[in-house]
């Protein structure tokens, strides 16, 4: 009877515990609502591109912290234990002559308090060419997040749109049926047919809608670095729409983003670092002046003759200090050679610079004649989908009467779909516009702006 109970015991806490599996997988697989504010912060967040510029700053940040330790002093312990094989402290017994010295030198470097100044300007330079580096990054990011989720959002409102064309034609074809089978002399079989076969053809448009959100939900995840699956939360009408915030005019704008583009803003430092590299190995031709100080302790072995077997130690402590100066009157060459690799590379940057600021302005004309191009169009398009909306309300009660054939209403159908897909991407394409138009000026994209 116990090993009744034990096995009925066992069974229910293996069935606790299968129940509790069960529920943990129902609630990871609970769906994630995003914004596309929320979107673009997790992909700031999550961006290797951003996590590599954040470690470069980092590094470039304890590089120039760790660059004035350069013009402190430095401190070194130094030892020696020499033998003299040719001279004997005894001709008898073979044992070598030897010394002994430990000694503790503090050197502070005169001139190079001077010297080292265009190295600390220089890591500095890089240091904040590195946040301007990790800004763009940011900026990017977003920039990219907000276009795969405007994606995903357009996706789902061609759902929206083919279902409701499936239920208006899923209408049209019941009504058609039912006229045709009572033997209404004004619907007939080819009637009947055309909207089955139209319904067939929406159902595959529809699948193929669904298809597509997919793989636009597994590019946003990808991008995101997330696994969860995710719901979006969005508006019917586009971000920019809500808000018809004014444009300032194109002369303006192109003047604004060459002057606050973070990638400029990066070059120019990087200039400046090589300037200061320059100057820093000039300072090589110069003397380099220390100022020492030694404290050193010796003790050697001597004899008082030759005959005499014993040793005489001779301990003393040294304390000595003063100034120390070298020149490299001539290093071959080496100097020169460095300083032509500085110059090499701060040319390069310099053309590259020029570069940039050349595409910087075309990508923000683009940007801003994207943006226009949509923001007029949007009102026309409003206009297509309010008149083919009454041209089929209109085209219905021909239909109804006769007048109008199904290809000829299934046309008309096809033109209020295509109207409000057209309308849609209108919407998706201008904020994906507006928000490009808003990296191209160096600001972070923001749908709030």
């Amino acid at each position: 009877m116990q090993v009744i109970k034990y096995i009925f015991l066992v069974i229910f806490l293996l069935f606790i515990k299968n129940s509790s599996l069960s529920q943990t997988q129902i609630n990871n697989e609970i769906q994630t609502f995003i914004t596309l504010e929320q979107a673009m912060d997790l992909a700031e967040n999550n961006s290797f591109n951003v996590k590599t510029a954040a470690q470069d700053l980092n590094y470039y940040d304890h590089s120039e912290t760790l660059s004035y330790f350069n013009i402190g002093p430095s401190i070194g312990i130094s030892g020696d234990l020499t033998f003299a094989e040719d001279q004997r402290e005894n001709y008898n017994s073979n044992i070598p002559s030897q010394s002994e010295s430990v000694a503790l030198e503090v050197n502070q470097p005169l001139t190079g308090l001077i010297t080292e100044l265009p190295n600390l300007m220089a890591k500095k330079s890089l240091r904040k060419a590195a946040n301007f580096d990790l800004f763009a990054e940011r900026i990017k990011a977003r920039e990219k997040a907000a276009e795969y989720f405007l994606n995903v959002q357009q996706a789902y409102r061609n759902i929206d749109i083919k279902k409701t064309e499936l239920t208006s034609i899923a209408d049209q074809l019941k009504e058609t049926k039912i006229l045709f089978e009572s033997g209404d002399e004004n619907k007939t079989k080819i009637d009947l047919l055309q909207f089955q076969a139209k319904y067939i053809e929406s159902e595959i448009k529809l699948s193929q809608a669904e298809n597509e959100l997919q793989n636009k939900i597994s590019e946003l995840k990808t991008f995101l670095n997330i696994n969860s699956n995710l719901k979006l939360s969005y508006e019917n009408k586009s971000y920019f729409e809500l808000r018809n915030k004014p444009i300032e005019k194109l002369e303006n704008i192109i003047k604004k983003g060459k002057t606050n583009r973070n990638e400029i803003k990066s070059l120019e430092n990087k200039i400046s670092a090589e300037k200061y590299n320059l100057l820093h190995s000039s300072s090589n031709y110069l003397p380099k002046i220390n100022a020492f100080a030694r404290n050193s302790y010796e003790k050697s072995t001597q004899t008082a003759s030759p005959n005499d077997p014993n040793y005489t130690y001779y301990p003393q402590t040294k304390f000595t200090y003063g100034l120390s100066l070298k020149w490299n009157i001539w290093d071959g060459g080496i100097i020169a050679d460095n300083q032509m690799s500085i110059l090499n590379k701060k040319r390069k940057l310099i053309l590259d610079k020029e570069q940039s600021e050349l595409a910087i302005s075309q990508e923000i004309i683009l940007a801003y004649n994207n943006f226009k191009n949509f923001n007029e169009n949007l009102i026309k398009s409003k206009e297509a989908v309010q008149i083919s909306e009454e041209a089929l309300k209109l085209s219905l009660l021909k239909y109804q009467t006769g007048d109008l054939s199904a290809s000829e209403l299934i046309l008309v159908q096809n033109s209020l779909t295509n109207s409000k897909i057209n309308l849609a991407e209108m919407r998706n394409n201008l904020d994906i516009s507006w928000l490009k138009l808003q990296a191209s000026l160096g600001d972070i994209p923001k749908i709030t702006q």
